[in-house]
């Protein structure tokens, strides 16, 4: 991912390419972490007027409903404010998590790897 930088001031490590952004997500967030990526995300999808926003799962080996919940509400918030989602390099517990809320490949792109998300968003 060249030209990328990370996105001003957040507590999360964005990396912003042009329009997009990329956020890796932690494993295992508490509320409290959950309720910080939630702002940070909205906060820089907002600031940079982000046309794609790609979640790297890579990290998370697992979800209970209230950590895939909040990763589903934070991609639908995106969406409201114009940001195409992806999420990336999901493992089968996580997406069991997230197929159990309702998620569907209609919410999001999904992808392998954050480069495919990347380039399914355009």
């Amino acid at each position: 991912m060249r030209g990328s930088e990370i996105a001003g001031g957040a507590p999360f490590a964005m990396q912003r390419l042009g329009r997009r952004l990329v956020v890796p997500v932690p494993d295992a967030l508490d509320r409290a972490g959950l309720d910080a990526l939630r702002d940070a995300v909205l906060a820089a999808v907002s600031a940079t007027r982000a046309r794609a926003l790609v979640f790297d799962l890579s990290a998370v080996t697992a979800a209970d409903s209230v950590q895939a919940g909040a990763v589903a509400a934070i991609a639908r918030m995106a969406r409201l404010l114009g940001a195409r989602v992806g999420i990336a390099a999901m493992r089968p517990g996580v997406a069991a998590a997230l197929a159990a809320l309702g998620f569907t490949p209609d919410d999001a792109v999904t992808a392998r790897t954050v480069d495919d998300a990347l380039a399914r968003l355009g």
